[in-house]
Formats: C-alpha cells, sequence, structure tokens
C-alpha cells in the first residue's frame, strides 16, 4: 500500500541582490571623452602651459577622440544600428531640429569653403572645433537611454573633475600669498571645472537637505573660480548664477531665496577674509586687472591703452568686425576668420560668438544657427518648467548658460576640450528634455 506523502515546504531564501547595470559601451565612450577633456589640465598643472612637451604624447592626446569617435561608429556598424540620433527609443527628434540641423551643415560646409578662397588663417583650426563639437553631441545624446545614465555619468567624472577644481584651488591660494609652488594653471580650466560649479549649486538651491559633503564641493569649486581672475570667467560666473538663481527661485520659491542669501554671505566672507590675509591684495589686483585687462583702460589716467595686439580692447575688436560684417552681409567671410585691428599683421580672435557668426557666415548663416539653437532651447526650457526634479537639468542647463555667457566676451574656441564639453552637455540637455517628454506621454 502507497502512503501519501505530503508536499515539502519550501525554503524561503531572501531574493538575490539585483546587480548593478555596468556602464553601457557608448556611456564609457562618453566618460572616456569627458575625462580627456581633463587630460592636458592635470599636464599643465605639474608641467607647465606648453605641456606635454613631448610630440608623440602631446599628438596621441590629440588623437585621441578621433579613435574613440571611430570605435563607437565601428561599434554601432557592427551592431547594425544607424548612427542617427532618431533611433533611440524615446519621442523622435523635432522636425524644426532635424531641418535646422541640416541646414546648419549646408552653411558650415559653405562657409568652409568661403574660408578657403578668403584664406583665413585659422580655417582648419575652425573646421576641426566644429567637428569635435557636434560629433561629440551626437555621440552623447545617443548613449544615455535614461535620466539615470546620466547621473551615473556625472558620478563618475566626478572625482576626476573635483582633483582638478582643488588643484586650482591651492593654486589659486598659494598665488594670493606669494608662496611658491611647483603647480600651473590655465584660465581655460575655469571654463571645465565651472561644470561641477553648476550641478552643486543647483543641488544648493533646490534640494530640501544638503550635506556637508555638498556645501565642501561648492565651497571648493565656487573658490577656484574666484581665486584667479579672468574677466569673461567673471561676467560667466555672474550671468550662470543669476540665471539659475531665477529659475530655481520661480521653481521652489522662498526656499531657494534663503539658499541665496547664504551663498551671498559666504561669499562675501571668503573674499573679504582673503583681503584681511594678504592686505588688501585681492581687492586691489581684481580693481586693476580689470581696468587693464577688461576695459583696457589706463587707471591712474583713465585713458584708453594703445590699439596694439589684443590690448587693443573688445570694443575696438567688435567694432572692426561689425564694419566688414557691413561689407559682406549675406554669407560673410567664411570659417576661420579674425580681426585686425589697428592695422595688425596677424588675425586677433573676435572674443565674441554673435559677432564671429555674423562675420564668418553672415546673416543666413546667423539665422541659421538661431533656429538651431532654439530648436535646442525650446524642449530644455518645457522639461524646466515642468520638472519636480531639477538638481541635474537645471545643473546643465547652468553649464551650457556658463559657455555661452563666456562665449559673448571670449572666445569658446580655444581648446579642444572646453568644445568636448560643450558639445556632451548639448547632447545630454537636449537627451533629458525628450526623455521626460517621453515619459510624461506614457503617463
Amino acid at each position: 500500500m502507497r502512503t501519501a506523502t505530503l508536499p515539502q515546504p519550501q525554503r524561503l531564501t531572501a531574493p538575490a541582490p539585483a546587480r548593478t547595470a555596468s556602464i553601457s559601451f557608448d556611456l564609457k565612450i562618453v566618460l572616456l571623452l569627458l575625462c580627456h577633456s581633463l587630460v592636458r589640465s592635470f599636464f599643465q598643472f605639474f608641467g607647465g602651459p606648453e605641456a606635454p612637451s613631448n610630440a608623440l604624447l602631446s599628438g596621441l592626446i590629440t588623437a585621441t577622440p578621433f579613435l574613440l569617435g571611430m570605435l563607437w561608429l565601428t561599434a554601432r556598424v557592427l551592431a547594425h544600428q544607424s548612427p542617427a540620433i532618431a533611433h533611440a527609443p524615446m519621442r523622435p527628434v523635432s522636425l524644426a531640429m532635424r531641418v535646422f540641423l541640416y541646414l546648419f551643415g549646408l552653411v558650415l560646409l559653405y562657409a568652409a569653403y568661403n574660408g578657403l578662397l578668403n584664406r583665413n588663417e585659422k580655417l582648419f583650426n575652425e573646421i576641426y572645433t566644429q567637428v569635435i563639437l557636434w560629433s561629440s553631441a551626437v555621440i552623447a545624446f545617443s548613449a544615455v537611454r535614461s535620466i539615470h545614465d546620466v547621473r551615473r555619468l556625472m558620478r563618475w567624472f566626478f572625482p576626476v573633475l573635483f582633483m582638478l577644481a582643488t588643484l586650482r584651488f591651492l593654486q589659486g591660494i598659494t598665488a594670493w600669498f606669494d608662496l611658491q609652488t611647483p603647480f600651473f594653471d590655465a584660465w581655460t580650466n575655469g571654463i571645465l571645472i565651472a561644470l561641477g560649479y553648476c550641478l552643486f549649486l543647483s543641488r544648493f538651491l533646490v534640494k530640501e537637505k544638503t550635506t556637508w559633503k555638498d556645501l565642501a564641493a561648492l565651497f571648493i569649486f565656487t573658490g577656484s573660480l574666484l581665486v584667479t581672475f579672468h574677466k569673461p570667467m567673471v561676467w560667466s560666473t555672474a550671468i550662470t548664477t543669476a540665471v539659475m538663481v531665477g529659475m530655481a527661485f520661480w521653481k521652489r520659491g522662498a526656499h531657494a531665496g534663503r539658499r541665496l542669501l547664504y551663498a551671498i554671505l559666504i561669499t562675501a566672507l571668503f573674499v573679504i577674509l582673503a583681503d584681511l590675509l594678504t592686505g588688501g591684495a585681492v581687492f586691489a589686483q581684481y580693481r586693476a586687472d580689470f581696468y587693464r585687462l577688461y576695459l583696457k583702460i589706463d587707471e591712474a589716467t583713465g585713458r584708453p591703452l594703445g590699439t596694439s595686439g589684443i590690448h587693443g580692447g573688445r570694443l575696438y575688436i567688435w567694432e572692426d568686425s561689425l564694419h566688414r560684417f557691413a561689407q559682406r552681409p549675406l554669407f560673410g567671410e567664411g570659417l576661420g576668420v579674425g580681426s585686425r585691428v589697428g592695422g595688425l599683421t596677424e588675425d586677433v580672435a573676435i572674443h565674441n560668438v554673435a559677432v564671429y557668426f555674423l562675420l564668418a557666415t553672415g546673416t543666413v548663416g546667423s539665422i541659421v544657427t538661431l533656429g538651431l539653437f532654439f530648436s535646442w532651447l525650446r524642449p530644455v526650457l518645457r522639461s524646466l518648467r515642468r520638472d519636480k526634479d531639477l538638481v541635474l537639468t537645471l545643473g546643465l542647463f547652468g553649464y551650457v548658460t556658463f559657455i555661452l555667457a563666456f562665449g559673448m566676451v571670449g572666445t569658446i574656441w580655444v581648446v579642444s576640450s572646453v568644445t568636448y564639453m560643450l558639445g556632451i552637455t548639448l547632447g545630454l540637455t537636449y537627451k533629458i528634455a525628450l526623455l521626460k517628454t517621453a515619459q510624461e506621454q506614457r503617463t
């Protein structure tokens, strides 16, 4: 006689912890591009402005982004995926964006041809810069599948950026006290560091509670921008802070207002303390540099300095460029154009991105450029208006604002690292905006 067997009770085991998804191949490429933008800065800190002096190493640094881009494109082809920006699982790119992208490509091709005919000295550097800008934007746009991807990307990149900010902060402090250090700094490092400033300013303004780590990071990033005076840097920091505070106040009200008051007090105490410890040297240096470098005016006499070289002043350069634009108002003089103020034999950078595009691409090219910019801006502002978690979006948008503000009084095409950061940030902000729009439509 067979006896029935009762079913054995199942053993209750805790579910295995979910494995954290590893960073995708595309995000690794973006991360490497971001880190690469800081590589030359670290070399310059320890080896001087011309570092690395080794031609082979310098060539390798220059060629690395191109190799990364080809690696990304090859991986796409092998995976049978189109590198076009509209293939991702999200709302398709707007028709206006696609139209203006195609038109902008035609504008750049004609402007390059026009620059070749006019023998513009910096034509090939400008072509290289534009390729860097738009290729990095496309790679960053295509790499992101969710907003979580962007957060992870920033977390991986933050330690490298924080190290650069700390070095610049310490180097600036020692310079205030006339202490000799083996470190060297370049003003372009401030444009790269501004990304960290914008991200942590956003956390400070938006989040209900901030930790001491957030405040310490914001202090380091802010200090690294303040310790070294550079005219476009001061302008850009002020404009960006005002824009970000305005948006945060619009979304968070009194909470952002209190945070702003604390930030102003802390910054004022920092500068006043530094001025007292250095015997009044900080304010004196800022004032003298403002007269000499920005206004191009002799502080003692109140008269403009001579028009030789870059010391001719921004107003002289812009006036000369606009006068030449009036001679070729439709299509301009081509990429790589510069200004020759006061009969100079060498081109001087125009130091204003709007004036540059007017002179280089004319009215037609400038209209197309503005159309492309507003096609990017519209969905980004819409996502900022509807977003409840502003920290990441506002921080990245603030960094784009910083570079564009810098470009109104300086030149953002000086080094390729700045262009990489700008392109990646443009791609990330636009992708985040489209992802959020798609998420709203699903809900």
